[in-house]
Parts: C-alpha cells; sequence; structure tokens
C-alpha cells in the first residue's frame, strides 16, 4: 500500500492554513494581526548551530513573529534550547523576517495532535521549556490544558478559546515535506506532471513542478526549496528509468526541462498514478528522500 501524508506534515499544513485568507476557513491569525511569513527558514545560532522551524507568522502593526514548531512525536531538547538562543537581532539580520530588529517581540510555540499529545506534555513537565503547546483534536486546534501561556494576549484569547475547521483542511499548500514517504512524494510528483499534460504542457521543468506542487513556494526558504527541488528530481530521474512501462513514461530533454513520452489516461487515471507511487515504497535499494531534509520532527 503506498505510504500517505506524515503527521508532520498534516499539522504543517493546519498551521499554514491558519495564516492564509481562504473562503473556507476564514483568516484566523490575520483576524489577531499575523500573516504567513516564512516555511522552513533556516536560523544560524551564534555558536554556528542552525535551527529550523516549521513556520513564522508576522504582525507588522505590532512588530511580533510568531514561530511554529509541529510535532508529530517527541520533543528534541536540543532543538528547544536552540529556539531559545533566538534573538530578535538573529532574526532580523538572517533575513528571517522583514520585521526590524529594534522592539521586535517574537515567541516560539509547539503544535502536536491528540495521538502525541501526552508525550510532549510530558517532556514540558520535566524540561520546562515554557513554550505554548497547541493541540489539534477534532477538527479543533487549541491550547492544551496545563500549556504555558502566549505572551501576546491576542494569541493567548484566540488559541484559549481554539480554532475549529468545518472541515480538515487542505494539505495542497505543502503536499509534503520531512517524513513523508517515498510512494506519497511520487504520488504528488505525478499528479502535478499529469495537470499540466492535461493543460498542454506536456514538457515541463523541474521549477513548473516545484511551484506546482508547493504553490506557496516563495515562502519557503533557500534551503527549503532546495530539498523540494531535490526529492522531485529524485523522482523524476527514477521514472526516467522506466522506457518499458506502459502506462507512463518520460523523458529528459536537457538540464531540468522532462517531456511526457507516453500517458495512458484511463478512468481510473489516480488509481493507476497510486499503484505506480507504490512501487517506489516498493524499492529498498531507492534512496531515501527524507535524507535530504534539514531539521527534525
Amino acid at each position: 500500500m503506498m505510504s500517505t501524508l506524515s503527521e508532520h506534515t498534516r499539522l504543517v499544513n493546519i498551521l499554514i492554513t491558519l495564516g492564509l485568507r481562504t473562503p473556507d476557513f476564514g483568516h484566523p491569525l490575520e483576524d489577531v494581526g499575523y500573516t504567513l511569513d516564512r516555511i522552513g527558514p533556516t536560523v544560524v545560532l551564534p555558536d554556528s548551530t542552525s535551527v529550523q522551524p516549521d513556520l513564522t507568522f508576522k504582525s507588522h502593526e505590532r512588530n511580533r513573529l510568531l514561530v511554529a514548531e509541529a510535532k508529530s512525536g517527541g520533543v528534541d531538547n536540543a532543538q528547544a534550547a536552540s529556539f531559545k538562543q533566538l534573538t530578535p537581532d538573529i532574526l532580523s539580520s538572517q533575513g528571517i523576517t522583514t520585521l526590524p530588529a529594534t522592539n521586535l517581540s517574537f515567541e516560539t510555540c509547539y503544535a502536536c495532535s491528540s495521538t502525541n499529545r501526552d508525550v510532549v506534555f510530558q517532556n514540558e513537565a520535566q524540561n520546562h521549556h515554557g513554550f505554548p503547546i497547541l493541540v489539534y483534536e477534532d477538527e479543533t486546534l487549541k491550547k492544551g490544558n496545563g500549556s504555558s501561556a502566549f505572551q501576546d494576549g491576542l494569541l493567548e484569547n484566540l488559541f484559549s478559546r481554539g480554532v475549529t475547521f468545518s472541515r480538515p483542511p487542505s494539505f495542497s499548500n505543502y503536499p509534503f515535506g520531512e517524513g513523508d514517504g517515498k510512494g506519497w512524494i511520487a504520488f504528488q510528483v505525478l499528479a502535478a506532471i499529469s495537470e499540466l499534460e492535461a493543460l498542454g504542457k506536456g514538457t515541463f521543468t523541474e521549477k513548473d513542478l516545484m511551484v506546482k506542487t508547493h504553490p506557496l513556494l516563495g515562502y519557503m526558504d533557500p534551503k527549503a526549496r532546495q530539498y523540494i527541488h531535490r526529492v522531485i528530481s529524485d523522482v523524476l530521474n527514477t521514472l526516467n528509468l522506466r522506457e518499458e512501462d506502459e502506462r507512463f513514461v518520460i523523458k529528459k530533454l536537457h538540464n531540468q526541462e522532462w517531456q511526457v513520452v507516453k500517458f495512458r489516461r484511463t478512468k481510473q487515471v489516480a488509481q493507476m498514478l497510486m499503484q505506480i507511487a507504490d512501487e517506489f515504497d516498493q524499492k529498498p535499494d531507492y534512496e531515501d528522500l527524507t535524507s535530504y531534509s534539514q531539521s527534525g520532527s
């Protein structure tokens, strides 16, 4: 069976949805002055180590920054210590935010789900990192019982009440990232190629696929974009070796340009693409795509 969306990526998409203006989910963070700022920024610390939070949200009017980290498992205490080293000067001087360092206020929060809530809160009870902890459960993202408070009173009020979604947020803004299986990534790339081909773009570039799979590419840190490029390139190069496949064949033209040579369109196109993607999960010798990731979950 083809691998599915990872819990980490699901949480990242939930957080992203908070910072965008969408007809289905409104704009809960914008209502308190915040918008999406960066996806996967890499921050270099004074000791030359680095930390890569999942997301940042900014409030221009109040010069505030929210650093958000999705937790699909436990808490990395070394990473938590790195978050505590962040300063306004570090964040502003490295271009992590366009907000000025002068009078910049920022805070870090975690987001987890009901499945790993106990592990996250147990760690907090032992180590007292002091970060607010959001829990996603029953389509609601809310500050968990026993969590530290947000410094920003508007965020504290918002997440104490909780944000309820009418349905599970889409993963279309960030369909794959760290921790997602090879088959899931391959399926997203195949689906993007299929859409481009249906629009008459049977010849496409790797950048076309990056934009197609990750419409918020402009928000992403260069290293995060590099990761997306690398995994897409790996999928394409693997597909390029499947010349005898009667279902789906592509070939490399030159540099980063590709062409669909064969595409057997049927009533069950999605099922066919899933079958091809499933073969990526079944190949033990295929390079682990997640090895290019820069941070822990």
